[in-house]
């Protein structure tokens, strides 16, 4: 006979549902952050082309050129084509990353109810203890959390697998052949974690009969450090990798604060580290230190590693050290289950204090400190910004509206923190890649079709690409990134789109006329109230019902060198050739104030100054 309802209930709340909802709202976070909001790095578009090309039988990864499994042997990720085939790449990464977290949360809830006796508290108390401990562990947890909230990877799907071996290995009491090989799947996730199996392993308890014993476990160790440099070291200069990744994060090269490695190591974000790894799950890990061998790998990559040590809390790194503080904390549980009632009592307080003081002044999910806010318009966490104070939500979702409009069949260079919807395609780079490209000299690759430049960037890369390379405007939206493209049937310009109606947009005294073209271009003062100056770009009778484009220069007097205006030469990169009566040239505005006077400068699609005339 089944259970009574009242009965099951509790267990199906406590080890499905709980689980199911956070992971839902961590599904929703990601979805917001890659497809309305901003990546955090250049890992999502990586892993996104990478998946995107496992399902389509293509394994050259166009946004580093190089084999997708060239940067980490991420070979579980084939596990997932199949989702590829029906959804966006990223998406799927999305829901992967979100089954992970349900499946470790589940995971990890169902090890606690079993650790508690309910017999000897309650059937009541020994949930309402449980359910407590599974919030402290990973919502309370800084170290396990915001690994999940740093963008989307593959990695994560070898979690479940070093969970399901750590949790088998502490009911046996030591580690059998099973559990060596349920951990062992998680190795082909990502490489490192090769090296979590052999540490967790070798330092494991003495174990209890019918487990391996010493030796047995040291030949495991070393056959996880073997498959560690096989990759590292054989397959992956194969694959066409180098080293560098090493030699970047881990030896320091690209490190924010400078210094060497002592200072590196004696700094307040490693200080940091150690603290919210001491306090995760609220203290219970340590109390269970027998079973925390495993983070011996994860501490050392986190200690050593000098690449932006400031924000290493809001990486990745978290997730090698994850699987054995879950373990941990579950043994401490068991430990403090066994006390006095009044040291129990006692012992939860301090969980609950040690939990939240961690999760307020180290969590990067929403509430927590390093809540990575920037993903949702606010300032970043050290108070810098993205792209500007002025972006909302809703105005980086059209221009994530605006970069779907680009074609499939379109080569894409993208800013990174946009790229990652994008990638369903053969050719797709970041602009950093694109920018290396140009820095060196080396032609632009003919897939490249499309260029999304933020509108912050016209004044160098838009006018390098329209000028050198043939692209222009894929019509002009007014958002934080604009299209520029090669494709001669995406050059629209609406001009309806530019105009103004404001009765300051006169234009009395032009500084410069091209009649034949019906332009003019003015310098007027602001509305009343507003401070500065602006540039009028004005359309008589070439364009029908377009008034003027006004466009802000400065908010405030420049003093000093003359300042390229990146907005005005928005205007720039629609050519005059665009219009029907066709004056090729192409317009760019400098402006420098002395006193009270300003220069405006003409630029000819040469790059020759065609045009200085003084505004007063």
């Amino acid at each position: 006979m089944a259970p009574p309802a009242t009965k099951r209930f509790p267990s199906f709340l406590a080890t499905d549902l709980a689980p199911l909802v956070l992971a839902g709202i961590l599904g929703l976070l990601l979805l917001r952050g890659l497809f309305a909001g901003q990546a955090q790095s250049h890992d999502p578009t990586i892993y996104a082309r990478a998946l995107w090309g496992f399902a389509h039988g293509d394994f050259q990864n166009s946004v580093f050129d190089l084999n997708s499994f060239s940067i980490h042997g991420n070979f579980l990720m084939l596990a997932l084509a199949p989702l590829a085939w029906v959804l966006s790449s990223a998406a799927a990464l999305i829901i992967a990353q979100s089954f992970v977290f349900y499946w470790v949360a589940r995971l990890t809830l169902g090890a606690l109810i079993r650790t508690t006796d309910a017999a000897a508290v309650g059937r009541s108390r020994a949930f309402a203890a449980a359910f407590g401990c599974w919030l402290v562990v990973l919502v309370g947890s800084p170290i396990v959390s915001n690994p999940f909230l740093y963008d989307v990877r593959p990695d994560f799907l070898g979690l479940p697998f070093l969970l399901v071996g750590l949790l088998r290995a502490m009911r046996l009491g030591g580690f059998d052949g099973r559990s060596v090989l349920i951990m062992a799947i998680a190795a082909l996730a990502r490489e490192e974690f090769a090296l979590v199996v052999a540490s967790a392993v070798l330092f494991s308890p003495k174990g209890a009969p019918g487990t391996l014993v010493f030796q047995h476990r040291v030949v495991v160790a070393l056959g996880g450090a073997l498959y560690f440099a096989a990759y590292s070291f054989a397959l992956r200069p194969m694959l066409g990798g180098t080293l560098g990744v090493y030699g970047l994060h881990v030896l320091g090269g690209g490190a924010s604060s400078g210094g060497d490695v002592l200072s590196t190591l004696v700094s307040w974000p490693k200080i940091e580290l150690l603290l919210v790894i001491v306090a995760s799950a609220g203290g219970l890990a340590i109390l269970g230190w027998r079973w925390a061998g495993g983070v011996l790998p994860g501490v050392a990559i986190l200690l050593l590693n000098r690449h932006l040590p400031e924000s290493q809390l809001n990486f990745h790194y978290g997730l090698f050290l994850a699987p054995s503080l879950i373990v941990a904390a579950v043994s401490g549980f068991g430990r403090v289950a066994v006390f006095a009632p009044k040291t129990r009592v006692v012992a939860a307080g301090v969980v609950a204090a040690v939990s939240a003081a961690s999760f307020l002044c180290a969590s990067s999910a929403p509430g927590g400190a390093r809540f990575a806010r920037y993903n949702f318009d606010l300032g970043a966490p050290d108070g810098g910004f993205r792209f500007g104070a002025d972006e909302r939500t809703d105005a980086l979702a059209r221009v994530h509206a605006r970069l779907a409009e680009i074609p499939r069949e379109h080569g894409v260079a993208a800013p990174f923190a946009y790229s990652a919807p994008l990638a369903d395609r053969r050719f797709i780079m970041t602009l950093n890649g694109l920018d290396e490209r140009l820095s060196s000299g080396q032609p632009l690759p003919d897939a490249l079709t499309s260029v999304a430049v933020p509108r912050s960037r016209f004044s160098d890369l838009g006018r390098r690409l329209a000028l050198a390379h043939g692209f222009k405007l894929s019509g002009f939206e007014g958002r934080a990134v604009e299209v520029m493209t090669r494709d001669a049937a995406r050059v629209a310009i609406p001009w309806d789109r530019l105009g103004t109606a404001r009765a300051e947009a006169g234009c009395e005294r032009p500084l410069r006329t091209w009649p034949a073209a019906g332009l003019a271009l003015c310098h007027i003062r602001m509305a009343a109230g507003e401070t500065g100056t602006a540039t009028i770009l004005r359309v008589a009778e070439a364009a029908p019902g377009f008034a003027a484009h006004v466009i802000p220069t400065f908010e405030r007097p420049v003093h000093g060198p003359a300042k390229p205006n990146a907005l005005f030469f928005l205007g720039g990169l629609i050519t005059l050739s665009d219009l029907p009566t066709g004056v090729a040239l192409t317009l760019r505005s400098e402006r420098a104030t002395t006193g009270d006077e300003t220069a405006v400068n003409l630029w000819g699609s040469d790059g020759r100054v065609v045009g200085v005339e003084p505004a007063r």
